[in-house]
């Protein structure tokens, strides 16, 4: 009897250790994060350091790369743990193709001249030179996007607006590789008036393709 609840005494004290490793291991972690959103907000993402970050956040380099391999994955977790991308993100219904991608288009209008904004570029052209920052960017972030709106563009199948074998990667391309476009190029306005056109023209085309024109007929004598 006595061993059994000395063990289980032992136990129970295993687990608060554990415990308190695991809350001093979120805490740290979280202090790195806050360091390093706002170490790339104030000086960019390319100059940012982790020797920085780590001075910011009060511990040793080590124990950043203990947890993030590079810097380009830093870079991505604090950015997702500032700014939520996907928890703020939500799949519109509006009852046709065009409202739905003006409503999508309408979430990037708001962004305009955020924090978000001006760092997501910056980690894009990181991305250019390290091919595993990239490859985290698509899996953790552009495809569970696609995956949410995918819900827009089966609706519009339903509604028979577009067919469904329409090539929806293609469109989704499109639509926010324009705005990614002049956002990474600084060549053309972004406003209202752009994305209106924009979804105007990627609207009225994936539609107009669905269009099934009535054979001629031909007078016979």
């Amino acid at each position: 009897m006595v061993s059994r609840e000395r063990n289980v005494a032992v136990g129970g004290r295993a687990r608060d250790r554990g415990n308190l490793r695991s809350g001093r291991t979120a805490r740290s972690k979280d202090l790195i994060l806050q360091a390093a959103l706002a170490t790339m907000t104030e000086v960019g993402v390319r100059k940012m350091t982790i020797e920085a970050v780590a001075a910011t956040a009060g511990v040793a380099k080590t124990t950043i790369y203990r947890w993030w391999r590079s810097k380009g994955l830093l870079v991505l977790d604090a950015f997702d743990h500032g700014f939520a991308v996907l928890e703020s993100a939500k799949s519109p219904d509006t009852g046709s193709l065009k409202g739905d991608l003006s409503e999508l288009m309408r979430q990037v209008i708001e962004s305009r001249g955020s924090v978000a904004e001006r760092l997501g570029p910056q980690i894009i052209a990181e991305a250019q030179s390290d091919q595993e920052l990239a490859a985290a960017i698509y899996s953790r972030i552009i495809a569970p996007y696609r995956i949410l709106h995918q819900s827009i563009f089966e609706a519009a199948a339903a509604r028979g607006e577009i067919s469904r074998s329409f090539d929806t990667e293609l469109l989704f391309d499109a639509l926010y590789g324009a705005y990614f476009h002049r956002l990474l190029l600084h060549h053309g306005k972004i406003d209202t008036a752009f994305f209106e056109s924009l979804v105007d023209l990627l609207a009225t085309g994936a539609t107009g393709l669905h269009v099934v024109s009535e054979p001629r007929r031909t007078n016979r004598r």
